[in-house]
């Protein structure tokens, strides 16, 4: 019995990404893992994060989540129905060790060839004046529970690009199922398409529109999520103005040439 391999889309935070996810839910015989890999990240044994202390921890219930459990919970739900798609929207900050960035063909993650040998990879990004400039926004208006203060180590850029030539070294070179976000959002049909074709399935009309409603996977990261929720498609969200600090423009220099290479692998 042949199991199609998960696909694990990686992004940056505020890339578009779980109307993304949002557009797979909508397809026949699909289920959608939400950013699974959030959980070990910031509270299990091997986490890459310190935003939060050990009580948190504690009271989140997940201070002995480890990557394994996440790919085992991932794999047991693909070997369920081997017809299923399987799609997993994550972070690839959630994955990349920082400090294993810098060396080029060496596993800059947490997790072992083999446990990435689990998936097949697809890949989204965005302006960083769009996605840094949003990630602010939501913690600065929104009710992020005890997330914390903007930081900007948490963009992401640098993390995307490192999983991006890795898993290129990982196979052989092999094609890069990556799109920006402003494609999704202006052309989405086109952009779909080439996104699936990419991935080896097919497209399907119903991933282009939804119905707003609560989607209760959405909820673990309060604050986050309720554009998404409240969507009924890619379109583009019109937002006032607002004053940056320096430390967010400064994240937005500094990841401007790396969104700009990470576009070299984009889906032409």
């Amino acid at each position: 019995m042949t199991i199609n391999k998960p696909i694990l889309t990686l992004s940056v935070p505020r890339s578009t990404s779980t109307a993304l996810e949002r557009a797979f839910i909508q397809r026949t015989n699909c289920v959608c893992f939400h950013e699974p890999f959030g959980e070990p990240y910031y509270y299990g044994p091997e986490r890459l994060s310190t935003r939060y202390t050990d009580a948190q921890r504690e009271q989140s219930g997940h201070a002995h989540t480890t990557y394994q459990n996440r790919i085992d919970e991932i794999k047991g739900k693909a070997a369920e129905d081997p017809t299923r798609l399987v799609f997993i929207k994550d972070m690839a900050s959630y994955l990349v060790k920082p400090e294993m960035m810098a060396f080029a063909g060496i596993n800059p993650t947490v997790l072992s060839d083999e446990q990435l040998g689990e998936f097949r990879y697809a890949f989204l990004v965005r302006s960083p004046r769009k996605a840094i400039t949003s990630y602010y926004r939501a913690i600065l208006d929104n009710d992020c529970g005890d997330f914390g203060d903007f930081d900007p180590d948490e963009a992401g850029f640098a993390e995307l690009l490192a999983m991006v030539k890795y898993i290129k070294h990982l196979y052989n070179d092999c094609q890069i199922a990556l799109i920006d976000s402003d494609d999704l959002v202006n052309a989405p049909e086109d952009t779909l398409r080439a996104f699936c074709t990419s991935l080896g399935i097919p497209f399907e009309e119903n991933m282009l529109h939804w119905k707003a409603q609560r989607i209760g996977e959405f909820d673990k990261w309060k604050g986050f999520h309720e554009d998404a929720q409240n969507s009924t498609g890619f379109k583009p969200v019109k937002r006032d103005s607002i004053e940056l600090p320096k430390e967010v423009e400064d994240a937005i220099q500094h990841n401007e040439p790396i969104y700009n290479e990470l576009l070299t692998y984009a889906l032409k």
